[in-house]
């Protein structure tokens, strides 16, 4: 048995939700409580986060981003505040990659 990660097995071989339109279709609630669903967090009971307080928001976004479709991203990632964060965010490498290569694409940068 493989005991190591590669691209083709693994986290890092899960493909990274990011919406092709996310700068100008997200519908994210960037304010407030806040509860992921279970595909999302599922390690802890409480899946509340208060949006209003930086450190839940940081960890909130980070596991969004991670673990999150498409559909998670547009719902609970405001594309303002994820560039305002970005720097303080800690994600996977490929995720990171992924998104900055989006950012890339759309002529933002964080």
């Amino acid at each position: 048995m493989a005991t190591t990660r590669s691209e083709t097995v693994g986290p890092a071989a899960r493909p990274v939700a990011i919406p092709e339109r996310f700068l100008t279709d997200g519908t994210a609630q960037p304010r407030g409580e806040v509860f992921l669903p279970l595909h999302i967090w599922w390690s802890e009971p409480d899946r509340s986060f208060d949006l209003d307080d930086r450190q839940q928001l940081i960890r909130a976004y980070g596991l969004v981003l991670a673990e999150g479709t498409e559909a998670d991203v547009l719902r609970f990632v405001d594309p303002g505040v994820l560039l305002s964060i970005w720097n303080e965010l800690l994600i996977p490498r490929h995720v990171q990659q992924a998104w900055e290569a989006a950012f890339s694409e759309w002529g933002v940068w964080p």
